[in-house]
This record gives structure tokens, sequence and C-alpha cells, in this order.
């Protein structure tokens, strides 16, 4: 599976964990590598869905802005938010973040396959992965 960390998160984190789990044939990426940086949200959410991308991200104006939920829904993406502590911008935390990253790996990679395409998560950074539906009974 192709994973997608954007802009927001660590390219650091995506790198390393991108190795660790590359053996497990999943791909993990970043914004950065791939060219993507300075891309606005409509012009990438379209193109990772077309190429069957997950996207990992602390962006919940993906879901609160209307013109770009409509884009996201458009486009099925399947997409982990990473709520709370996750965000902030704490150096020292940083190998605190990626064990708990790659502690969830497991989660996150069977939540991605075993749902359909366009499907979100909540990820908080203590406590356990759940559906995230952002417009009440519809799932995004």
């Amino acid at each position: 599976m192709r994973f997608v960390f954007d802009h927001n998160l660590s390219p650091h984190l995506a790198r390393a964990l991108g190795h660790l789990v590359s053996a497990h044939g999943d791909e993990v990426t970043c914004h950065k590598d791939l060219g993507w940086q300075k891309d606005a949200d409509e012009v990438w959410i379209p193109r990772l869905a077309k190429e069957g991308g997950i996207v990992i991200t602390c962006d919940l104006d993906i879901v609160r802005n209307p013109h770009r939920q409509l884009i996201f829904r458009k486009a099925k993406l399947t997409a982990f938010f990473l709520l709370e502590a996750w965000s902030r911008d704490d150096r020292v935390r940083a190998l605190e973040i990626a064990a708990r990253m790659l502690k969830l790996w497991p989660e996150i990679t069977r939540l991605a396959q075993q749902n359909p395409a366009g499907t979100c998560f909540a990820v908080p950074y203590k406590g356990a992965i759940r559906r995230f539906h952002p417009q009440g009974k519809r799932p995004i």
C-alpha cells in the first residue's frame, strides 16, 4: 500500500517509517519527496486518489472547508487524520512520535485494506483509531 504524509508532517518521519515498513510491502513517502509541497489541496488530493494512495495528515481543513471537502469526497481518498498532540512542533518528542506511529502502523494498514476508498479515520495520540465522520451520518 502507498501512504503519503502531507506537508504538515515531518518528511523525516515519513522517510524513517518508509524504511522500516518497506520490508512488509508498504511504501511511505511525503509531499516534499514527491515535489508536491507547494501544490494546493485541490491539486494533490485527486492526484493521490487516482494513483491509489492514502494520505496521513494533521490538516482537518481538508474536511472543514466546504470547497476542499467536495474535492475530497469526489476523489474518494482514504485518509488518516492525526489529531491533538501529533501536530505539536516539539523536536524533543520526535522519537516518541515516531515510536507511536510505528506501534500503530499494523492497525493503520489493516484499516486501510479492509475499508472502502474514501473512508476517513481519526488517529488520536492516545487512544484507539476510529472511523471519522466529520459530517455526521455520512462517512467521508
